[in-house]
């Protein structure tokens, strides 16, 4: 499901940025202030999350719990 494609795609560009060591660790005085973009992932990946939710429901409606 793309959904969930897209919601990896967000995760891990959350958690693995492409520049860490610019925004975190030793040269993080030369552009540390790009790393408040970071947690601005976090509601996109809300988002993912909500509508995966709403795909999953969507999907079982009906069936039997076990």
């Amino acid at each position: 499901m793309a959904a969930i494609i897209e919601k990896n795609r967000l995760f891990f560009h959350r958690w693995r940025p492409a520049n860490e060591t610019y925004l975190f660790l030793f040269r993080k005085h030369e552009q540390g202030q790009n790393a408040k973009e970071i947690p601005m992932f976090d509601p996109l990946i809300a988002e993912q999350d909500k509508k995966i939710e709403a795909a999953r429901q969507a999907l079982f409606a009906g069936q039997p719990k076990n």
